[in-house]
Parts: structure tokens; C-alpha cells; sequence
């Protein structure tokens, strides 16, 4: 079963609706998806805390040894992190995008296949987020240089704040057509087969300039209650228990939210569809 493409585009609060009557329609599965979402985001969270608090006292301290060891500690943690993150997010998403689209019974066909699909995706979004990142961070560095010339101190309060508005406008025309991409990227292929990332933009900048719209709604929602969590709860920049828990429920509700808006998205996008699965 899969949802017809329609021709006419929707506008931003078509998509929302759209989306939130999904959710509202599939409330039970939604909400226990994204509970064991959040409590397999918060077991991959919490290693972090030690080590980073190693790395803020080593760094304080001034030893380079102390340092590095800390340094040690925090990478294999890390590295679990994005392991278990990549994997919970392919079943999350698989498993929520298809309720979504197709209903409740139809969640688990072809689970594991679909799941291993969903992570290649999610790998794929990673290495196109590195790539992008790299040219950010050299317009950073030239862009400090140029203050410089200029007279601003960069490390200044003024400095600082201008280069953070540059730098958040630069990463929001970045990142979100990649993001709302990756996911319909991932909906597509949770439902119907393998749907590469650029596939996905294509359709989009086709016909999604509504989405976008919607997509940045959604992000920037998510975004501030997790930032305004983090603000409360955050001990002197390093996350305590309770940062990282609100933060994996926040990031896990977003998550859910933004993969009901792809879902509802895909029925007004004409897709080119490589080989399914």
C-alpha cells in the first residue's frame, strides 16, 4: 500500500495539520516509539557525562597529560554514541514513518531490511554534513580574519555575537535543505524502497518550498525548548543527568514531529524511485 502523489502544493499549515492529525490518529504507537526513542537516546547519552567533567577539571588544571587521558576516556563513548544512535534511529524511524503513512499493522513488514536501509541514509547525512561543515568552517576562520582587519575583536562580546549571527544563518541556509531532505529521504524509504538523499532534495526543491517552511517551524520549536532545558539545567557548560534526559525527550519528540511532516509531505512529491527493496 502506498499513499498517490497529488499535484497540488500544499501550503506550510496544510502540512502541519496534516501532520499532527497523523500523529493524533497513530497517538499510542507515536508515544511509545518515542518513549524507548528518548530512553535508548538517554543510555547512549549518559556515558558522556563523566568523561566530559574529566575533560573540563583536566582542562582547568592546565596538565596536558590529564588532558589527553580524559580525551581517552570520552572517545569510546563517543563512538557508541553514534553506533547506537544510527541504529536507533533506523528502527525508530522505519517503524514510526510506515504507522504514519500506511497505519499501525502495516509498521513492521519487512522491519529489519527496511531499518538497514534507513541507517545507510543516515550514514549518507552524516558524510553530506561533514562535507557541508567544511566550507563553514572555513568562512569562520576567514570571516574572523576580515573583523581583524576591520579593527573588531572577535573575542569580544560584540565579535562574538556577530559571528554567531553569521554563523547561524550560513548553518540554517546549510543544513536545513539537507535535513528536510534526509527525511524525506528516510520516510520514502522506510515506505516504499531505497530513496537516496538527492533524490529526495530533487522532489523537494521541486515542489517543497512550503515544507521547508514548515520543517524550519517544527526545528526551530524543538530546538529552543531543548536549548532553553540545557540553559536551566546545564552545570557551568557541562551537561548534568537532567540536561541530558529533557534533551534526548526533546530531540526524540522532534524526531517524531518532523517525520510526521516528511510523511505528510511525500503525498504531494512525484518521486523518481530507484530499485526497491
Amino acid at each position: 500500500m502506498s499513499e498517490t502523489a497529488t499535484t497540488e502544493e500544499p501550503t506550510a499549515g496544510d502540512l502541519l495539520r496534516g501532520a499532527f492529525a497523523r500523529i493524533s490518529r497513530e497517538s499510542q504507537i507515536f508515544l511509545v516509539l518515542v518513549g524507548l526513542y528518548a530512553v535508548a537516546n538517554i543510555l547512549l547519552y549518559l556515558p558522556l557525562l563523566e568523561p566530559l567533567r574529566a575533560i573540563r577539571e583536566a582542562t582547568g588544571g592546565g596538565d596536558p597529560a590529564a588532558i589527553q587521558e580524559a580525551g581517552k576516556r570520552l572517545l569510546g563513548p563517543f563512538l557508541i554514541l553514534i553506533i547506537g544512535a544510527i541504529i536507533a534511529f533506523g528502527f525508530f524511524a522505519t517503524l514510526w514513518g510506515r504507522a504514519a503513512a500506511l497505519g499501525r499493522p502495516a509498521a513492521g513488514d519487512g522491519l529489519f531490511g527496511r531499518a538497514l536501509a534507513v541507517m545507510w541514509r543516515t550514514v549518507a547525512f552524516i558524510g553530506w554534513a561533514i562535507l557541508l561543515g567544511v566550507p563553514l568552517f572555513l568562512f569562520v576562520i576567514l570571516f574572523q580574519a576580515v573583523l581583524g582587519l576591520v579593527g573588531i575583536n572577535v573575542q569580544a562580546a560584540g565579535g562574538k555575537l556577530i559571528m554567531q549571527v553569521i554563523v547561524a544563518i550560513i548553518a540554517i541556509l546549510l543544513y536545513l535543505p539537507l535535513s528536510s531532505a534526509f527525511q524525506l529521504a528516510v520516510v520514502e524509504t522506510a515506505i516504499e524502497g531505497r530513496t537516496p538523499i538527492h533524490l529526495a532534495f530533487q522532489a523537494m526543491m521541486r515542489q517543497g518550498r512550503a515544507y521547508l517552511l514548515a520543517f524550519f517551524v517544527v526545528a526551530l520549536i524543538f530546538g529552543l525548548a531543548g536549548f532553553v532545558w540545557d540553559q536551566l539545567f546545564t552545570d557551568e557548560g557541562i551537561p548534568t543527568r537532567l540536561s541530558m534526559i529533557g534533551s534526548a525527550i526533546f530531540n526524540s519528540l522532534g524526531a517524531g514531529v518532523m517525520l510526521a511532516l516528511a510523511v505528510e509531505m511525500r503525498g504531494h512529491l512525484d518521486f523518481r524511485r530507484p530499485e526497491r527493496i
